[in-house]
């Protein structure tokens, strides 16, 4: 279900038409590292079906685990890929994060990798007008406790808020909480990608640019709130 999800995310975001054809990396991180699988500058970015397919069929998702999951790799690696292919005229800069379990690295706010990561983010990529940040989409699935000792669990609306949200309130950036009920269905995603929905219209297909007005203080939290909903 995860794999065929982040595809249709995937069908939602691409377009075969240029300049309405945004390339899209495709990164997978496990228990221990991160790689990417499609890069922006893959062959398959000039076909939206072909890469569709790939996912599905070569894609990993749910193997290893045991309790960790290495989120913290799988954003340094696809910072490196916007680093890498800042002059490719087709960049949107947006993540999109497809969660099941807690890194733990980034869920524990004391030991400041949330704060480095939220900073690299918004100060990392130059442009000739200064430094440009990178939105962050958090979509928050808990996976049922029996599969996951890690799962999001009951707080699928805060996990990655210290990454995910900003100051002000600014920009396309936030987080799609999925309810806690124990296991993972395709309506738990599609909720997300429903037209006129707060996710769809407000997070996923938000790409408004921003200013950013202070980019070395990490966000203010917002209060712990129950999650809303059920990729």
């Amino acid at each position: 279900i995860q794999l065929s999800q982040a595809a249709e995310l995937f069908f939602i975001l691409k377009s075969d038409v240029y300049p309405n054809n945004p390339r899209i990396t495709f990164v997978q991180y496990t228990e221990n590292g991160a790689e990417v699988i499609v890069g922006l500058d893959d062959t398959l970015q000039s076909n939206k079906q072909d890469y569709y397919d790939y996912i599905i069929n070569s894609g990993a998702c749910g193997a290893g685990g045991n309790g960790q999951t290495d989120l913290v790799s799988g954003l340094n690696v696809t910072l490196q890929e916007f680093v890498n292919s800042n002059a490719v005229p087709q960049i949107i800069r947006k993540v999109y994060l497809i969660n099941n379990c807690v890194d733990n690295d980034i869920q524990d706010t004391t030991n400041g990798i949330c704060h480095e990561l939220f900073n690299d983010y918004e100060t990392t990529i130059e442009s000739n007008t200064g430094r440009v940040p990178i939105d962050r989409v958090a979509l928050n699935i808990p996976a049922p406790s029996a599969r996951a000792n890690n799962t999001i669990n009951g707080d699928s609306a805060t996990y990655l808020d210290c990454f995910a949200t900003l100051n002000l309130g600014q920009g396309a950036s936030g987080i799609c909480a999925a309810e806690n009920d124990e296991e993972i269905s395709s309506q738990d995603y599609s909720q997300f990608f429903e037209i006129d929905s707060e996710c769809y219209d407000e997070q996923i297909c938000n790409f408004a640019g921003r200013a950013n007005p202070n980019p070395t203080q990490s966000p203010t939290l917002r209060p712990s709130e129950s999650p809303t909903g059920t990729p």
